[in-house]
């Protein structure tokens, strides 16, 4: 207990060192949208959320998300100031490095590996669009309670776990994920299936509110072709540029190169040949690579570097992917958030296999991994500290982009 609040101070001590730049930023972008709700003035509704679209009288984008407003309406209760949201999201971020660090020393019995990740975790650069961006709440909201709800389920306490999975899917619906990772570890571990009955029960009751207030639109959003231009092309041509995009992903995660708020129309080419395209056939490769590890992992126990990847990357990844159907975006950082955490278990497991043989050498790679990407997280947070900069680095990081373009002419 004592080595857990220390390791917790240590994450506070580096989480606030790393993104204290980020805290005196104004509200940009999306946060104009989302935090103009007029019920954030109207303290007495804060509960109305529930009945109410993400974004105010637009159901048709298909967003349901009150457990998300209800936590600005929070801030809003304290205060105004940009700084009190900033400081919500990089709190909710050490938490959830933390509880990366409980959630894998529980699933492993190691105490090394589960560091390792989380510290990485804590400090990667494509993670800053989801921190120092107020509305990249969700993602954590998400991802916190996506992360006690695998907790509790290993606990056994499969009523609790149920109701901190419908807080999650409240927070934002990519939770769903959740779902999947907890059926994988339920046949990994061969226990029985009662827990199915409270949380299909949290999902009918989360599909249940989301019909109620999106009606048609909570499975057929409407999608803005300017955002995700995937959504108007064929079935086969969205199928080959998102096998790009997901290898896309995976460089930023490892190498956050050009780091950009915007990946809308005209920034990233559609694929219409696959063979044209040297990502897509990689990506093709790896999606083979994930569905051979999703059938081996049902009848192989103890877990391959490879079965962390399928479990915390692709699973979460694929509600997001728009390799089968499309959502609101084409791109964006913020949505690697969760799935992240499975590349991040590559170097992690190499590092602690590595601290077997040299515990200098491992040291040393995981302090220089550490420094860069804090590096990088500290230069990027500044970007979303004004409109300004963010505009102009947006149309210095995707300069093809309309969007871009548009706004940074504007500008």
């Amino acid at each position: 207990m004592k080595s857990n609040k220390a390791i917790f101070i240590l994450f506070l001590l580096l989480g606030f060192a790393i993104f204290s730049n980020s805290l005196n930023g104004d509200f940009i972008h999306d946060d104009l949208i989302v935090l103009s709700h007029s019920f954030f003035s109207e303290p007495k509704k804060i509960f109305n959320f529930f009945s109410e679209p993400y974004f105010e009288d637009f159901h048709q984008a298909g967003l349901y998300r009150p457990l998300t407003q209800i936590s600005f309406a929070v801030n809003f209760l304290v205060g105004s100031s940009p700084l009190n949201f900033h400081l919500t999201n990089v709190l909710l971020h050490i938490i959830n490095s933390f509880l990366i660090f409980l959630f894998l020393k529980r699933l492993t019995g190691k105490h090394n590996l589960p560091i390792i990740a989380a510290l990485l975790f804590l400090v990667l650069p494509i993670h800053v669009e989801a921190v120092a961006s107020i509305v990249g709440r969700a993602e954590l909201l998400s991802f916190l309670f996506g992360i006690l709800t695998l907790l509790l389920w290993f606990d056994l306490r499969y009523i609790f776990s149920a109701i901190i999975l419908l807080l999650a899917l409240l927070s934002k619906e990519s939770a769903v994920a959740v779902i999947a990772l907890i059926f994988l570890f339920n046949r990994h571990y061969k226990r029985n299936w009662n827990f199915l009955f409270w949380h299909l029960g949290a999902l009918t009751v989360y599909f249940a509110l989301r019909i109620a207030v999106l009606g048609r639109h909570a499975f057929y959003p409407k999608v803005e072709f300017i955002f995700n231009p995937l959504a108007y092309v064929s079935f086969f041509e969205r199928f080959f540029t998102s096998l790009k995009i997901l290898v896309l992903y995976i460089f930023k995660i490892f190498a956050p190169y050009r780091l950009s708020a915007d990946y809308s129309y005209d920034q990233i080419p559609i694929v219409t040949n696959l063979f044209s395209s040297p990502l897509a056939l990689m990506g093709l490769a790896f999606l083979c690579l994930m569905v051979w590890v999703g059938y081996r992992i049902f009848w192989i126990r103890g877990y391959s570097v490879l079965d962390w990847v399928l479990l915390f990357f692709f699973l979460p990844y694929l509600v997001i992917s728009n390799l089968f159907f499309p959502t609101g975006t084409i791109m964006a950082e913020r949505l690697m958030y969760f799935p992240s955490l499975g590349v991040l278990m590559v170097p992690a497991v190499f590092i602690e296999q590595l601290f077997k043989a040299s515990r200098q050498l491992s040291l040393a790679i995981l302090l220089i991994l550490l420094a860069v990407y804090g590096f990088i997280t500290v230069s990027q947070n500044r970007v979303w500290v004004s409109r300004e900069a963010l505009l102009a680095d947006i149309f210095k990081k995707s300069p093809d982009s309309v969007v871009a373009k548009t706004e940074y002419g504007i500008l």
